[in-house]
């Protein structure tokens, strides 16, 4: 054990270090600015203050939160036509749920992936959904009564 006098000042330590987290919480890394309106309130030197902007949270995208999105029983749908193979290739059809390249692009699949067969699951399913929402089940002829 050291001396009294050649024992650290434990509350000199236990200042710094909350000075330290202090500042490194207060930088905004993990945050960025909101976006500058014309209405808003301006400083004296006419920058406006600045605020924290917390980025949202989205819940992920996951296979059992979209299996049955719109009432729909998706993977009921992909077992008929696919056999749930979600990555297969049997041109000119891609994908668990059998898209036409084109149909996936024009519905906007291609925020996802290039074609269906290279999207998650869960991806494919949204798709289906805003596709069963612009022209129906009846894109899956053979097995909409399964949905």
């Amino acid at each position: 054990m050291l001396s009294r006098n050649r024992r650290p000042h434990a509350r000199a330590i236990v200042l710094s270090l909350i000075s330290l987290f202090i500042l490194t919480a207060a930088t905004p890394s993990f945050a960025s600015p909101a976006p500058h309106n014309t209405g808003r309130v301006r400083t004296s030197s006419g920058v406006p203050p600045f605020e924290w902007h917390v980025p949202r949270h989205r819940p992920r995208l996951t296979l059992a939160r979209v299996a049955r999105l719109g009432g729909v029983d998706w993977i009921a749908i992909a077992r008929c036509e696919s056999g749930l193979r979600w990555h297969i290739t049997a041109s000119p059809y891609y994908g668990g749920l059998q898209f036409m390249t084109s149909t996936w692009l024009r519905t906007g699949g291609g925020k996802y992936a290039r074609r269906a067969d290279l999207a998650r699951p869960a991806e494919q399913i949204v798709i289906a959904y805003h596709l069963k929402q612009r022209a129906g089940l009846g894109q899956w002829p053979v097995c909409d009564g399964r949905g």
